[in-house]
């Protein structure tokens, strides 16, 4: 169990670290586009056909865009240092997983199915009824100590002469004998009887312990499926939306060439795009949370 929850810890932090990297991306194209935007703006003023108040808008746009790009370099850096926290390593880690490419190998079991597995293959659960059963076996041990010991034992003697034959003959004789000791200390009793009423209580709490752990598993299977199928419509939808924003912002240029909208359409216009590309960023992060996050609660490797 332990070893699934450093396993997750490590994963999360990993794709908080890819996270970053993307929003670095994004800021990156955000600038460019600032840049290049500025440039253009600058070419319609000097020509007469845009006015000042567009050119300082767009120069304000640009060192948003730049002071962006700064604070993405920040949270990079500090993504990075807890990656490099977590495997106890100086070397910067590198991204070894395509975002754009789509998440495989997601549970498809409903969230009743899955309950079940997770039931069977948590470690932590097994573990307890693992516990459980020893308890139960030393239970019986030690109520059986408590009770009178009975030693029994017998022998058989054939021999030439035998010493039980009285009075004793040059010949081969069998003999027997059979007997039993029963014995009983009542120190032992009242110790072995202390000594059972605290391994059922053991077992009260390690059956408690169960039923708490069960309904915890319950939460985070029901968590993890639902995060699954919320992260699935999310990145459809966001994938949508970043085709819709790139449409919309090319139309948007065009029409600013044409002199049909202002620099305040383009410039909303690109917020709309950076924002669709953040989304799809979030939500292509979030599915690979939600599965690593799932296949824990179910009690597999996330």
């Amino acid at each position: 169990a332990e070893l699934n929850d450093v396993a997750f810890a490590g994963r999360q932090a990993y794709y908080e670290y890819a996270r970053a990297e993307a929003s670095l991306a994004v800021a990156n194209f955000a600038l460019e586009a600032a840049v290049s935007q500025r440039k253009e703006t600058e070419s319609f003023f000097n020509a007469g056909s845009a006015a000042h108040v567009d050119l300082m808008r767009v120069r304000a746009q640009e060192e948003a865009a730049r002071v962006a790009v700064e604070q993405a370099k920040l949270g990079v850096e500090v993504a990075a240092r807890a990656l490099q926290t977590l495997m106890h390593t100086e070397e910067l880690p590198s991204l070894g997983e395509d975002l754009s490419e789509a998440v495989r190998e997601i549970p498809t079991e409903t969230e009743n199915e899955l309950l079940e597995r997770a039931y069977a293959n948590r470690p932590d659960l097994l573990a307890l009824h693992k516990y459980i059963e020893v308890t139960n076996h030393q239970l019986k041990s030690a109520k059986g100590s408590g009770a009178p010991d009975v030693l029994a034992r017998g022998s058989v003697q054939y021999s030439n002469p035998n010493l039980r034959i009285v009075p004793q003959q040059d010949r081969f004789e069998a003999t027997w004998e059979v007997g039993a000791v029963i014995r009983w200390t009542p120190n032992a009793t009242v110790a072995a009887s202390g000594r059972a009423r605290e391994l059922e209580a053991d077992l009260e709490r390690a059956h408690a312990d169960v039923q708490l752990i069960k309904d915890a598993i319950r939460v985070e299977v029901a968590e993890g499926y639902n995060g699954i199928l919320a992260a699935q419509s999310a990145i459809t939808s966001a994938r949508s939306g970043l085709e819709a924003a790139r449409e919309g912002y090319r139309v948007k240029r065009q029409q600013l060439r044409a002199g049909i909208v202002n620099t305040t359409d383009l410039l909303q216009a690109q917020a709309e795009l950076i924002r669709a590309q953040v989304d799809l960023v979030d939500s292509s992060i979030g599915i690979r949370i939600a599965k690593a996050q799932l296949r824990r609660a179910i009690g597999e490797m996330p």
